[in-house]
C-alpha cells in the first residue's frame, strides 16, 4: 500500500489556452521593460543635465570665487597707492616745515640772501601803505645794495625808492657819502638808471667832494661811468680821484726801488 501510494503523478501537460495567455504575459512584460528603460534612460540623461548644470554652477561660483580672490590684489593695490600718497603727502609737509623757517621775512634788507627773500621783504613793505617812502637813506642804501646783490627789480617797488631817494637829495641834510654811493652803485647794478637821482646825487656830493674818502669816491665815480651819466657837478670829484690815484703810483714806483735786491736805475758819477 505505502508503495502505491509514493508512486508519482504524472506530469500534466499545458493546454494551448494556457500557452496562449502565457505568451501574452511573456509579452506584456518584454513590453513593460522596454518602457520602462526608455524612461530609466530619460532619467539618467536628466540626472546628467542636473549634473551638467550643476556643474556649470559650480564653474561659475568658481569663476566668481577665483575673480573674488583675484579682487584683493586691486584693493591691496589701491591701500598701497593711498599709502603712498599718505606719505608722500607726509613728506611734503614735513619739507614745507622745514621750509617755513626760511621763507620768514627778513627783518631788513641787510639780512636778505636770495631773491625769494627779497621779494617777501618788498610784499610786505608795499602792503603798509608809504613804508618804503619813509626809510632813511641808510636803509635805502641797504635796499638797493641787496637787490643788486640777488638780481630783484620790481618797477612798482623801485618808483617808491627811486621817489624816497630824491627826498633825501633835495634835503639840505648831509648825507653819508656811503650810504649815496650804496643807492648810486644799486641802482647801476639793476639796470634802474633815474638821472634826475644822479644830477641830484652830483650836487649833493660836490659840496663834499674835497672831504670825500677815496673808496667812497670811488664807488660813486664808477656807478657815473658805468651808466655813461656826465655832469660839470662831477669834475672837482674826478679831479681829487686822478690826483690820488697819481700819488699812489707814485708812491708804488718810489717804494719799488727801496726793496731789497732791487737795483737802482739812479746816475752816481765817477768818484
Amino acid at each position: 500500500m505505502s508503495k502505491q501510494s509514493e508512486v508519482k503523478a504524472p506530469p500534466c501537460c499545458a493546454s494551448p489556452e494556457q500557452d496562449a495567455i502565457g505568451r501574452s504575459r511573456a509579452r506584456d512584460e518584454e513590453e513593460e521593460e522596454e518602457e520602462e528603460a526608455p524612461a530609466e534612460t530619460g532619467k539618467v540623461k536628466r540626472r546628467k543635465k542636473e549634473f551638467a548644470w550643476m556643474d556649470s554652477d559650480d564653474e561659475a561660483s568658481g569663476s566668481d570665487e577665483e575673480e573674488r580672490e583675484e579682487a584683493p590684489p586691486k584693493e591691496e593695490r589701491k591701500q598701497s597707492s593711498r599709502k603712498e600718497d599718505s606719505d608722500v603727502e607726509e613728506r611734503r609737509r614735513e619739507t614745507s616745515d622745514s621750509e617755513e623757517p626760511a621763507q620768514s621775512v627778513p627783518n631788513c634788507a641787510a639780512e636778505v640772501q636770495s631773491l625769494g627773500q627779497m621779494m617777501r621783504l618788498m610784499e610786505s613793505w608795499q602792503r603798509q601803505r608809504g613804508r618804503i617812502l619813509r626809510l632813511p637813506m641808510a636803509e635805502l642804501s641797504q635796499v638797493c645794495q641787496a637787490c643788486a646783490r640777488v638780481k630783484y627789480f620790481d618797477s612798482q617797488s623801485f618808483a617808491d625808492i627811486i621817489a624816497a631817494v630824491k627826498v633825501h637829495l633835495r634835503s639840505y641834510v648831509q648825507l653819508k657819502a656811503d650810504d649815496v654811493g650804496g643807492v648810486l652803485s644799486g641802482l647801476a647794478d639793476v639796470n634802474a638808471y633815474d638821472k634826475e637821482v644822479f644830477d641830484l646825487a652830483a650836487s649833493a656830493m660836490n659840496r663834499t667832494a674835497g672831504h670825500l674818502q677815496r673808496p667812497a669816491r670811488k664807488v660813486i665815480l664808477d656807478a657815473f661811468k658805468k651808466v655813461n651819466h656826465r655832469s660839470n657837478s662831477l669834475r672837482e670829484m674826478s679831479e681829487h680821484e686822478a690826483k690820488a690815484r697819481y700819488d699812489e703810483r707814485c708812491s708804488e714806483v718810489a717804494a719799488s726801488w727801496q726793496r731789497p735786491g732791487s737795483t737802482s736805475t739812479t746816475w752816481r758819477g765817477f768818484g
